[in-house]
């Protein structure tokens, strides 16, 4: 537990503080030095108002720790559901792109793809799932041109899945580099 939300830690400084303010006030008396016109304003707002602030304050500190202590802190379930794999500026003029991704445990795949060089180009983008059985796997093609992002999106129950990007349409010109971002979740 953080040092901030110890119970004896809190304690410890609150009746630190409230035992010098005793001994202040209580030399104050002894000397019998007399309070400032100033001063005067803050003891009256001190015995009405203040005390009623200060006891809602402390009041809501305790309720804070309180459902700190007993409720905990949620822990977010977003980011073990959502898994984001980017492949940027993939050079693909040569010969085709192999890439391997971790899909287990993850049954939507989200995948949005363009050909980023030259401006009219395109570029083909198969993802192949390896499921673990014995056989050919189906393999899910998509076309990407370079105007705007493709997008696929596809049901998934493959441990790993290959992304081969490559490849061209025949009435296209052929993509010198690519863009391919995958998502993986459970929806």
């Amino acid at each position: 537990m953080p040092f901030y939300l110890n119970p004896k830690v809190l304690a410890l400084i609150a009746g630190g503080v409230i035992l010098a303010l005793g001994i202040l006030v209580a030399i104050f008396r002894k000397l019998h030095v007399a309070l400032p016109a100033s001063a005067i304003t803050w003891k009256s707002f001190l015995q009405g108002q203040g005390t009623i602030l200060a006891v809602f304050l402390f009041l809501g500190a305790a309720l804070g720790w309180v459902s700190f202590r007993f409720l905990g802190q949620q822990p977010s379930h977003t980011t073990s559901q959502v898994k984001l794999v980017e492949f940027r500026q993939l050079a693909v003029n040569a010969q085709p792109d192999y890439e391997s991704v971790d899909s287990g445990g993850y049954n939507h795949l989200t995948l949005y793809a363009r050909a980023s060089a030259p401006p009219s180009a395109s570029i083909a983008i198969t993802v192949a799932p390896d499921t673990g059985k014995p056989g050919p796997q189906p393999a899910i093609a998509v076309q990407a041109v370079a105007s705007s992002w493709t997008r696929l999106d596809q049901q998934i129950s493959a441990r790993r899945l290959t992304l081969i990007i490559g490849g061209q349409d025949a009435s296209a010109t052929r993509a010198t580099q690519a863009d391919v971002l995958v998502f993986l979740s459970n929806q």
